[in-house]
């Protein structure tokens, strides 16, 4: 589920990181980068099996020929390879490899374990991916792996499977959500419904792919008012590729492991959250798009930071975009505060430009007397300094 792109060199570095600075990773990662504890398994192509946070499986002895923990499955070291029937999960096609580099970029220190059922040309079927499940699930069940999620970037070929759809439910009693492509045809799947996406289960979720402008889903994308959750970066993403290349990927199949990745930052600070706590943290805390209303559940694009604050009980920051000249912006701090003090006076986070402001200091005309770091009630235009520079004009309304 993706596409090659053919991009300018401008816009290249314009794109590298747009997909991140979307959802405001650089400020969750002041929360946490993950643990090496939870695990994300991958059901794809493989991935580049040399990188530092690659899942080890520590009942295996490595290249012995023994099955030492008795699952099954002779040196599985670093996950099982279902298109060949052997623990060889390098990927020769590129799509697993670029998946883990956006879970990578999102959550660092999550572990992946690669389960591949994709072939070097890209081609897979649904028994392999009902093997990679079985194997969630043994490794959850039985051998007590903190696997949290599965990203599932493929589907839309076949039709309804109740092999695979009992598969996918099986996974709810061990608390793994299942994050689902939601298509590439650009088709309402309300209508035309596109699988795995679309089984109605409670640990499936299905991700559209929000376009490069910030605005709209991009074209391709499959949504659905009902059936697709929430959009995330889907258009132009960058991340690894095998033979230590790097490149340019669109689909729906690149946005899901932006969800994916925010899961285990989720569960690296919360580890008991259940399937409905992340659906809810997550869906909850979007940056609504007035385009994506009707397109998709939440109306609106993942937002990393506010899921996971929500997941470990602080509030959500709304981010103010000020442009790089000082202007006067209106801005409803009922909106942006973390704690309420009293009636008349809170705490307050500011964000200029996706990056938050440390100690600031602002200065202005005020219905109240000014104390540092906070503004009272009334409409006040302030001015935000750090560091002795002004950063910008605001004007802030507190709505008691």
């Amino acid at each position: 589920m993706l596409y090659f792109e053919q991009l300018s060199s401008r816009l290249m570095l314009s794109l590298n990181t747009w997909g991140l600075e979307q959802i405001h990773v650089n400020l969750a990662h002041d929360i946490t980068k993950g643990s090496k504890d939870v695990i994300i398994a991958t059901i794809d192509s493989g991935m580049n099996t040399n990188i530092s946070n690659i899942w080890v499986n520590k009942g295996e002895i490595p290249n012995n020929g023994i099955d030492d923990e008795g699952d099954g499955y002779v040196d599985d070291v670093n996950g099982w390879n279902f298109t060949s029937n052997n623990n060889n999960t390098t990927d020769n096609y590129g799509h697993g490899t670029h998946i883990a580099g956006i879970i990578t970029q999102v959550a660092p220190n999550v572990s992946i374990m690669p389960l591949k059922f994709l072939d070097d040309k890209g081609i897979g079927d649904t028994g392999g991916a009902i093997q990679a499940i079985k194997y969630v699930e043994i490794m959850k069940e039985v051998y007590h792996v903190n696997i949290v999620a599965v990203n599932a970037s493929w589907g839309g070929g076949v039709g309804f499977s109740d092999m695979l759809y009992q598969e996918i439910q099986n996974l709810n009693k061990d608390n793994i959500i299942f994050l689902s492509a939601a298509g590439n045809s650009g088709r309402n799947t309300d209508i035309i419904p596109s699988y795995p996406s679309c089984y109605q289960l409670d640990n499936i979720i299905s991700v559209g792919a929000l376009n490069y402008d910030k605005i709209n889903l991009a074209g391709f994308s499959n949504y659905g008012k009902n059936t697709v959750d929430l959009a995330s970066p889907g258009s132009a993403i960058y991340s690894t590729l095998p033979n230590n290349n790097n490149g340019y990927l669109s689909g729906t199949s690149v946005a899901a492991p932006f969800v994916t990745g925010t899961i285990g930052l989720m569960k690296s600070v919360n580890n008991n959250l259940s399937i409905g706590e992340i659906r809810w943290d997550l869906l909850n805390s979007v940056n609504k798009i007035s385009a994506l209303s009707d397109k998709v559940v939440s109306g609106g694009c993942l937002d990393t930071n506010n899921a996971l604050r929500l997941s470990i009980g602080l509030n959500k920051i709304n981010y103010i975009n000020i442009p790089q000249e000082p202007s006067i912006v209106k801005v409803n701090i009922n909106k942006v505060f973390g704690i309420i003090k009293h009636q008349n006076q809170s705490t307050i986070s500011v964000i200029i430009n996706g990056r938050e402001v440390k100690n600031f200091i602002a200065s202005g005309k005020f219905s109240e007397p000014l104390k540092r770091n906070m503004f009272h009630r009334g409409w006040n235009t302030v001015e935000i300094y750090e560091n002795g520079m002004l950063l910008n004009k605001v004007r802030i309304k507190r709505i008691v």
